[in-house]
């Protein structure tokens, strides 16, 4: 899921989710922003950003350019991983 701006997310379920790119930067396997969230009642489960180099990616499940407001929410088992 990609966010504009800010953004307020509840009783949401993100599970296995993959970004892989060959291109520009990626981040956010499951979420990026580029501004604030708020997350209530969710669950981030075994999400991935597979990028090519470390300085091309971040986030295996959320990324946000701004700070991140988490009430009731889980996250498990989510990876960034890159390759040399």
């Amino acid at each position: 899921l990609y966010a504009g701006g800010a953004a307020q997310i509840t009783g949401t379920r993100f599970q296995a989710n993959r970004l892989q790119s060959t291109g520009n930067t990626s981040f956010g396997g499951a979420l990026y922003a580029l501004s604030s969230l708020e997350i209530d009642d969710s669950q981030f489960y075994s999400n991935t950003n597979s990028q090519r180099t470390w300085y091309e990616s971040g986030g295996g499940a959320i990324y946000a350019e701004a700070g991140v407001t988490l009430d009731h929410t889980e996250i498990v088992s989510n990876t960034d991983s890159v390759s040399a």
